[in-house]
């Protein structure tokens, strides 16, 4: 038996507030992992989510792939992206199982692997 840990800083927080929830079908709605927040380029809408689209590199806001950012700031969005889709699931069964209190920065949430009940 595993134990998971995850503990969610404020990027995560608002992060998981933009999450982008999508209608498949007349009785299939779910999260895409492509399009995780809605809107145009991941990057582009990570960068208004956190209030730095102003540091966008002057000449990429047309680009075919989205404008870019300075190094540190894409390694910064691509840390992020990484944690919130490799954890989606346990996001999930947070946000339902905290929901009447919410998440909170800071806080370290844990469940074993088998049964996915999470406590703090």
């Amino acid at each position: 038996m595993a134990k998971i840990k995850i503990t969610f800083n404020e990027d995560h927080i608002r992060l998981i507030r933009n999450l982008h929830i999508d209608q498949f079908s007349d009785s299939r709605y779910g999260i895409d992992n492509y399009n995780l927040y809605g809107g145009t380029f991941l990057y582009e809408q990570m960068a208004l989510i956190l209030g730095v689209s102003d540091q966008v590199i002057p000449g990429t806001e047309e680009d075919v792939f989205g404008p870019r950012y300075p190094d540190e700031l894409m390694e910064r969005f691509n840390d992020l992206d990484a944690f919130i889709v490799t954890n989606l699931p346990y996001i999930l069964d947070l946000l339902t199982q905290f929901c009447g209190e919410g998440i909170q920065p800071g806080v370290e949430y844990w469940c074993h692997d088998r049964d996915r009940i999470w406590r703090k």
